[in-house]
């Protein structure tokens, strides 16, 4: 009822992300943030900023090893199509959305419009220089995602 999910699973037409931060981003200076997303297969996976979708991974492993120290939220996004994502990586890895779509794009099942290099993500709610993971959180949720409670 309503959405509310004790159990930890997500409602009817959505799957689970996981969103990880760092604040100092490699040592830049800059904060940073890593969703990754279910499958319909029940593994996870994820881009690495504008790098191609790879394989499948643990995501707490692979924040770790990426530089994404912070897990900040257990969060539900809709499926597009009314069912879950299914691990193709063929689409996100083609020239036209390679470079214009990011980790919180893919990882929402979206494809936000296709736009110049450094476009602001997630959606269309830009974060601040010294943005923190509550920020990235309070976007995901104007841009339609839930808290997986």
């Amino acid at each position: 009822m309503g959405h509310i999910d004790p159990s930890g699973l997500c409602p009817c037409n959505a799957h689970k992300v996981k969103l990880y931060y760092t604040p100092n981003f490699g040592g830049s200076g800059y904060p940073d943030y890593h969703w990754y997303r279910q499958d319909s297969n029940g593994g996870w996976s994820s881009k690495h900023g504008w790098a191609p979708v790879g394989p499948q991974v643990d995501p707490s492993q692979d924040a770790a090893a990426s530089g994404y120290g912070v897990f900040c939220a257990n969060m539900c996004a809709p499926n597009q199509d009314g069912t879950a994502p299914v691990y193709n990586p063929g689409p996100w890895n083609d020239p036209k959305h390679i470079h214009t779509n990011n980790c919180y794009s893919y990882a929402c099942d979206r494809l936000h419009p296709p736009g110049p290099d450094n476009k602001p993500q997630p959606g269309k709610h830009p974060l601040g220089p010294n943005f923190k993971c509550k920020d990235v959180i309070k976007a995901a949720e104007q841009d339609g995602l839930t808290m997986d409670q």
